[in-house]
C-alpha cells in the first residue's frame, strides 16, 4: 500500500489541472493511500486551491501541516470522498491546520459519531461554507442535520442542500431545549469514548469491508500482535493480500505465514 510520499506528490503535479470551479487542483485519487502525510512538500499549500484525495484508504481525517489553509495560502477545497474515514483529529489540531477551509467533502465514508461533527464545527465553524457527508452512517442519526447546522455558524450548504434561515433558527432552539441538552451530553460521552479508542490505536488500523473486522482486531490480539498486523497491512503489495490479512483478522486468527 503506497504512502503519500513527497515523490508521489511530485509525480501528481504533472497532472494537476483547473477543476470545473476554476480552482487549480492536484489530484491524488485512487492511490490506496492509507494516511495523510507530507502535504507541506513542494509548497503544495501555497500552490493549489483544491486537494483531491478521494478514493483512497484513509481512515483518519488528521495529521495536516499547520496553517495549511492560512489566510495567505491557497487551499480552500478538500475532497475526501470514498475513503473509509472513521474519525477526525482533535479540534485544536484541525483548527491550526485547516482554519480558512471553505469546502469539505467527506462523502461516502464511515463517520458515525456526532462528536466528530462537533469537532469539525469547533475547528472549521468560522470558515467552512460547504460540506458533504452523504453516505456516512452519521447522517442517519436523529437531529443530524440540525446539530450540524448548529455546530457550524458559517455553513451555507450541507449535503448539496442550501441551509435556510428557518433551519438555522430551529437548530438554535434545539440546542436550547431539554432534548438538545440530552443530545449534547450524549455527544460529550461519545467524544470521550472516541478519544480513548484513538489512544488505544483502534482507528489507526485499516479495516476492510464488514464491521466485524474491527471487532476481531480489538478483541482477539495482543498489543504486539496488533502492531504487527498494522505493519503487515501497511506493507501489503496487493489488494488481494490485504483482503487475505483482513479475512484472518475477521476470524480472529493471526494472518498465516507470520508470527510474532
Amino acid at each position: 500500500m503506497p504512502r503519500l510520499t513527497a515523490s508521489l506528490i511530485e509525480s501528481s503535479i504533472s497532472t494537476s489541472r483547473q477543476n470545473p470551479l476554476g480552482q487549480w487542483e492536484i489530484c491524488l485519487r485512487g492511490q490506496r493511500i492509507p494516511a495523510i502525510e507530507n502535504l507541506s512538500t513542494h509548497d503544495l499549500p501555497n500552490t493549489y486551491e483544491c486537494i483531491d484525495l478521494s478514493c483512497n484508504a484513509i481512515v483518519h481525517f488528521g495529521n495536516f501541516p499547520s496553517n495549511m489553509c492560512k489566510k495567505n495560502g491557497k487551499v480552500r477545497t478538500m475532497l475526501f470522498c470514498k475513503n473509509g474515514v472513521r474519525g477526525v483529529d482533535s479540534s485544536d489540531r484541525l483548527k491550526r491546520a485547516l482554519n480558512g477551509l471553505k469546502v469539505l467533502s467527506l462523502e461516502e465514508n464511515r463517520l458515525e459519531r456526532l462528536s466528530d461533527i462537533k469537532m469539525l464545527g469547533e475547528a472549521l465553524g468560522e470558515s467552512l461554507e460547504d460540506m458533504v457527508l452523504i453516505g456516512n452512517p452519521v447522517t442517519r442519526r436523529q437531529y443530524y442535520r440540525l446539530f450540524t447546522i448548529a455546530c457550524m455558524p458559517s455553513l451555507k450548504n450541507l449535503d448539496y442542500a442550501r441551509i435556510t434561515a428557518t433551519e438555522r433558527k430551529t437548530s438554535e432552539r434545539l440546542l436550547a431545549s431539554a432534548a438538545g441538552a440530552a443530545l449534547q451530553n450524549d455527544v460529550t460521552i461519545e467524544g470521550r469514548r472516541a478519544e480513548k479508542e484513538l489512544k488505544n490505536g483502534v482507528q489507526t488500523f485499516n479495516p476492510g469491508e464488514g464491521g466485524d473486522v474491527k471487532e476481531g482486531y480489538v478483541a482477539n490480539f495482543s498489543v504486539e500482535e496488533k502492531e504487527k498486523i498494522k505493519e503487515m497491512i501497511g506493507n501489503a503489495k496487493s489488494a488481494d493480500e490485504i483482503e487475505r490479512f483482513e479475512e484472518s483478522v475477521r476470524r480472529g486468527v493471526f494472518p498465516k505465514g507470520d508470527t510474532v
